[in-house]
């Protein structure tokens, strides 16, 4: 009995409590009680500070959160370990569950944003149809046509044109038909524009001669004498290669209601055409006969008709 007692003792904090005085086959089963009681988690009575049982270890780090943007969900883990030694026992061991589950949140996901305006026409400077082109962009750092909300183009372009490269063109302030200042008509701003007179070049008259169906340019007249019209400059700026057809279609600066001319000069670009002509006739009669003498003021045309004429 002494045996059994001081078992007992061994096995019970504080023993006081829990060991009595027993025979025969109850103490076995006393014994073994006691023994798991020791072991029990959650039973305060026992020395749990020393020998707790299975129990629960810290929870590990969340994992990282199961989308790139916006709102998941994460996971974190523990292990069910054994407290006198610190090793993994199965998580059955332990009460309660090994994983747990929690939202995350990120910034927003990216998305195209608005159209941007469109840009100037690919014939600004020129003439005749183009094409113009507007951008959007992927908004939070995304990728055009890679994330999900940003599928598709982020370039769009469309049809678009400027002043017809074959547009109205005149004439005026000339004495004579077939001379004046160059007059374009810009359909942009609903006006005839004047080109600047430092600009003319012979290429150029022959141009915009032969555009008003005369046979070439006869002088590019740079010293305003044709006057300034309305005064409204649309091409300050022109380039002409040869090869353009028309004015127009030169490089120019954009088509501008009011331009300012080099140096803030008001003079209008003009010219002379090939067969421009006031006709100056002159009759004579010589033995019995007509003569009518015409010539051109340009000196580019003289004939002499002769009729005979009989009394």
């Amino acid at each position: 009995m002494v045996d059994v007692w001081r078992h007992c003792l061994s096995l019970a904090t504080p023993p006081i409590f829990v060991c009595v005085i027993m025979a025969g086959p109850v103490q076995a089963v006393v014994l073994q009680l006691l023994y798991h009681l020791r072991h029990f988690e959650s039973d305060s009575i026992f020395h749990p500070s020393i020998d707790a049982g299975p129990q629960w270890g810290d929870w590990a780090p969340w994992s990282a959160c199961s989308v790139t943007c916006h709102r998941g969900w994460r996971m974190r883990s523990r292990n069910c370990e054994d407290s006198t030694n610190g090793m993994s026992l199965p998580s059955g061991h332990c009460y309660g569950a090994s994983q747990e589950y929690g939202t995350c949140e990120l910034q927003q996901c990216p998305r195209w944003e608005t159209w941007g305006a469109w840009g100037e026409c690919s014939t600004e400077t020129t003439c005749g149809s183009g094409v113009k082109v507007r951008h959007r962009a992927c908004s939070n750092g995304g990728t055009g046509g890679v994330d999900r909300y940003c599928l598709g183009l982020a370039n769009e372009s469309a049809p678009c044109n400027s002043v017809p490269c074959n547009g109205p063109m005149r004439l005026a302030g000339g004495s004579v038909h077939g001379e004046g200042r160059v007059e374009i008509y810009d359909d942009q701003h609903q006006q005839w524009s004047l080109v600047c007179a430092d600009q003319m070049t012979a290429l150029m008259a022959t141009m915009v001669c032969k555009q008003l169906g005369w046979p070439g340019g006869y002088l590019a007249v740079t010293d305003g004498q044709f006057g300034s019209g309305n005064g409204q400059f649309g091409l300050t700026s022109v380039t002409c290669k040869g090869s353009e057809l028309t004015i127009a279609a030169c490089e120019h600066n954009k088509w501008i209601s009011a331009g300012i001319c080099n140096g803030g000069a008001t003079l209008a670009a003009g010219v002379q055409c090939d067969g421009s002509f006031d006709i100056r006739t002159t009759m004579s009669f010589e033995d019995g006969a007509l003569y009518l003498h015409s010539c051109s003021l340009k000196g580019l045309a003289s004939s002499l008709i002769t009729m005979t004429y009989e009394s």
